[in-house]
């Protein structure tokens, strides 16, 4: 039956939270909210963006059928869990990053998902102004080093 299956690009664009970035990086945190409602399996052109293993075009159906399973009370339960939630205990710098802007960083993060909650330690790297520096710039700025965030989350979920 595998071989009938394939893998997924699963988007969501309707997140919200906020970050709190000012003063030492002990006091720095996030949180988000990510509305089981926003998900959207499988978008042609989110497939493209991860590349050839993902070049295979999925039918409408597949794709319903995958976000229906998505949204069933046996994985994400969205008819009694609304959003699943993300919300930062601790940041510190990752073992032997964190003298390189931007700096190398794990989060400790407590993950409430379909009424279950977990705590997971996740590396992530965060821009220059996010740690309250300003990004280089030279000969009036016509040189400029970018500060540009992109947060893409990777999700993966094994089976115990």
């Amino acid at each position: 039956m595998a071989a009938l299956g394939h893998d997924h690009v699963i988007v969501n664009r309707a997140l919200e939270g906020s970050v709190s970035p000012a003063g030492p990086l002990a006091s720095a945190g996030f949180f988000l909210s990510i509305p089981t409602s926003g998900f959207v399996v499988d978008e042609a052109a989110a497939r493209a963006q991860e590349g050839a293993d993902f070049s295979e075009e999925i039918g409408d159906d597949a794709k319903a059928g995958t976000l229906h399973n998505m949204l069933s009370p046996a994985v994400l339960d969205a008819q009694s869990h609304a959003s699943i939630t993300v919300h930062s205990i601790s940041i510190e710098p990752a073992p032997g990053d964190a003298q390189v802007p931007p700096a190398a960083l794990r989060a400790t993060v407590r993950v409430a998902v379909a009424g279950h909650e977990a705590t997971l330690v996740v590396p992530f790297t965060v821009q220059q102004t996010a740690l309250g520096l300003t990004p280089f710039t030279a000969l009036l700025g016509a040189l400029r080093v970018e500060d540009q965030v992109r947060v893409k989350l990777d999700l993966i979920a094994t089976r115990d």
